[in-house]
């Protein structure tokens, strides 16, 4: 099994693809065309890495509340692209509070910004991308 310090860089390179494909701290593209199901499943991708670091060091049902609630607070406060330029400020300068819990808070946040992304939908991402990676598994991915 791997470690949890191996899930957050997965999680961690997952959080920046995703970003890519969000696109929005793109200062020099005018127009941009969001794909909301490639955006779902870097999310989805983001979450599947988060839950393995949180399954192995932490209560789960409390961090899912503390989560969402963080990331709430975070983005009521500011722009979508504040939050992104603030995330790459921290990991520049080691921002001991730049957590695995507020990355994956406003991820969700973000997707439900940028492409309008329910509940359901982010749930249905992941479950979708779950059974995918259980088979990649399986054939030996």
């Amino acid at each position: 099994l791997p470690l949890a310090a191996d899930y957050l860089v997965a999680m961690h390179v997952e959080f920046f693809e995703f970003l890519n494909e969000v696109g929005v701290w793109k200062y020099w593209k005018h127009e941009r065309k969001l794909n909301k199901e490639r955006v779902l499943d870097e999310l989805a991708d983001i979450m599947a890495f988060f839950l393995s670091v949180a399954e192995q060091t932490k209560d789960l049902n409390n961090v899912m509340d503390d989560m969402i609630e963080l990331a709430e607070e975070e983005m009521r406060e500011h722009s979508t692209v504040a939050l992104i330029r603030s995330i790459s400020l921290g990991i520049q300068i080691g921002e001991e509070n730049l957590t695995d819990v507020i990355l994956m808070g406003l991820a969700i946040e973000i997707a439900r910004r940028t492409v309008d992304a329910t509940w359901e939908e982010i749930k249905e991402a992941y479950l979708k991308k779950s059974a995918e990676n259980i088979r990649r598994q399986k054939e030996g991915y």
